[in-house]
């Protein structure tokens, strides 16, 4: 519902389905550490985020800017120091956003991960270093387990009221090759359904199953023919909201949607008398949003 808290980390499908509630006017994190694609990843930026720590032995210079192999390169910096302060303001608005969040959104995208050699550290971003400087790792399902049945206790320990919503993304990874492309998804899968059962407090949704079995065809995916289209996210999105979404939510919804796309009229109208028919249906369509959201 809307009184919910939301923060949606992984994958560019979280940001796709975290776009979508925001636009819906839920209260909605996407992304503070960017777009992470593995689940080691994910789980470190929060115990990072947690114990307000920056590895520093991940930090690198490439082409007169600074990165960090924790991080993607949405982060990045003239200075060591300033990319430090901008990872240490990002790592802040996550702890402020999950004081408040009671649902936390889990895209796992690979299981193929790189680890650092020099560091022996698991990273999220190789940052165009050379291949050599790592070794290319499938995780096990019994890392996996091993690494997030502690981790999730410590979640619920730290936040008593969260639930936890695991995907899988339908976005292909197949530069590592269609065969390894299933065999990370595949362990994934089992991963996801494995902390279901171990946890009252997680939940799956079919996300990559819906993608894969329901729509099933290539013009679904954008040129690249790995990334979904709008269509199908939508698609995908409108199963979100009949597993989750109460009565009242869905109607809340549908007026929000309503009003989204008043504000797209309102912008290219120019006629004066139309203009003021628009801003009086917002105006009611705001009202209405509102005493939902009350009574909700």
């Amino acid at each position: 519902g809307h009184s919910n808290r939301i923060v949606s980390l992984g994958s560019c499908f979280a940001e796709n389905v975290g776009m979508r509630l925001f636009d819906r006017e839920f209260e909605t994190v996407i992304n503070p550490f960017g777009i992470l694609f593995n689940p080691i990843s994910i789980k470190k930026n929060i115990l990072n985020a947690f114990e307000n720590e920056r590895n520093k032995l991940l930090f690198l210079k490439r082409e007169e800017r600074n990165y960090h192999f924790d991080f993607p390169s949405l982060f990045s910096a003239e200075t060591q120091k300033a990319l430090a302060e901008e990872l240490q303001t990002a790592q802040k608005n996550f702890i402020q956003s999950w004081s408040n969040c009671d649902r936390l959104i889990l895209t796992f995208g690979t299981a193929w991960v790189y680890r650092h050699l020099e560091s022996d550290e698991i990273v999220a971003n190789c940052h165009k270093v050379p291949q050599k400087a790592f070794s290319k790792e499938l995780l096990r399902l019994s890392d996996l387990t091993r690494e997030y049945q502690p981790f999730f206790k410590h979640l619920k320990e730290q936040n008593p009221n969260i639930e936890i919503i695991l995907t899988v993304s339908p976005v292909r990874h197949i530069k590592n090759g269609i065969h390894e492309d299933k065999l990370s998804k595949s362990t994934l899968l089992l991963f996801c359904d494995f902390l279901e059962k171990a946890f009252d407090f997680v939940h799956y949704f079919p996300a990559y199953e819906l993608l894969m079995d329901d729509l099933r065809d290539y013009r679904f995916y954008k040129a690249d023919l790995i990334h979904p289209t709008d269509q199908a996210i939508d698609y995908i999105y409108q199963h979100f909201e009949s597993s989750y979404f109460s009565d009242t939510t869905l109607k809340i919804v549908r007026l929000t949607e309503q009003l989204l796309q008043l504000k797209g009229h309102l912008s290219r109208n120019t006629s004066e008398k139309d203009r003021t028919q628009v801003q009086l249906k917002e105006e009611q369509l705001v009202s209405e949003i509102r005493r939902l959201k009350i009574q909700a």
